[in-house]
């Protein structure tokens, strides 16, 4: 992964941001990792790449990014089991906010 962001070049940025803000798991994982390690243009900022992976994770369009996202994540929070516990209480108040 951190050659992914020393090998992206700007413009290839502005096409991944574009496509992760269209929802595009893929690109919003990339995007993550990019704000993670710092490239292609981008300062290194966990809570920007923590933004990407959440939504990545809760992405509908593409269900197989979200064990990625997952994994990403669980390493930011430095505990799966922290990190489930705020999965879990996150899906119940989006299920809360639907109805």
């Amino acid at each position: 992964k951190e050659i992914l962001s020393t090998l992206i070049r700007e413009p290839d940025t502005k096409l991944i941001i574009k496509k992760a803000k269209q929802g595009n798991s893929a690109a919003q994982l990339d995007l993550g990792d990019l704000y993670y390690y710092g490239g292609g243009g981008l300062r290194r900022d966990i809570s920007k790449a923590m933004k990407w992976y959440d939504r990545a994770l809760f992405n509908k369009a593409d269900v197989g990014h979200q064990k990625e996202a997952v994994d990403r994540l669980c390493v930011l929070f430095h505990g799966v089991r922290k990190y489930k516990d705020m999965v879990a209480k996150k899906a119940v108040q989006r299920h809360a906010e639907r109805k």
